[in-house]
């Protein structure tokens, strides 16, 4: 069996103990399936502020789901797209992905000024290596809001028609 502890986000861990049987081995974890690490950028959502537990934030699932390092860069309502924020994950050796989910913090607003930046500067150290751009995820609120499951609320359908605009370049 492989175990993977995830501690609490928010409350901090003064002792832990954890009971195994006498004949039980504990080893290193299997090897991932590639080294090379997920990078995620955005919101309180990437971060995992608002799932269950920390292990069910989504970066730790897709993690999980690919075997691969992840390392996550979500500001709960501050990531909104710096360029020196760019340029410090642009230094990471060899990345996978980056993944950029700041959309929640940032806005339309936020996301016009800071995207093609943002964009740029990762790629000037990382030309080939895939850029996901993630919009705002769809909340219940909408339906009663727009009178429909399909309508999405202007400033979001917004944002997202510019993300999709700006990444198909």
């Amino acid at each position: 069996h492989h175990f993977t502890l995830n501690f609490p986000l928010y409350s901090g861990i003064k002792s832990l103990k954890i009971g195994i049987d006498k004949d039980a081995e504990i080893r290193p974890p299997a090897p991932w399936q590639d080294d090379r690490p997920m990078v995620f950028y955005g919101s309180s959502i990437t971060q995992g502020g608002c799932a269950s537990r920390p292990g069910m934030a989504y970066p730790a699932i897709l993690g999980r789901r690919f075997n691969r390092p992840v390392l996550n860069f979500g500001f709960s309502g501050s990531g909104m797209g710096e360029s020196v924020v760019a340029a410090q994950l642009a230094k990471i050796p060899d990345p996978a992905l980056f993944l950029l989910d700041y959309d929640g913090n940032a806005k339309l607003e936020g996301m016009q000024r800071t995207l093609k930046d943002f964009i740029s500067i990762l790629r000037r150290s990382h030309p080939d290596t895939p850029i996901v751009v993630l919009s705002s995820l769809r909340y219940n609120r909408e339906i009663p809001i727009t009178g429909s499951p399909d309508i999405q609320l202007p400033e979001i359908a917004a944002s997202a028609d510019f993300q999709r605009a700006e990444v198909e370049l």
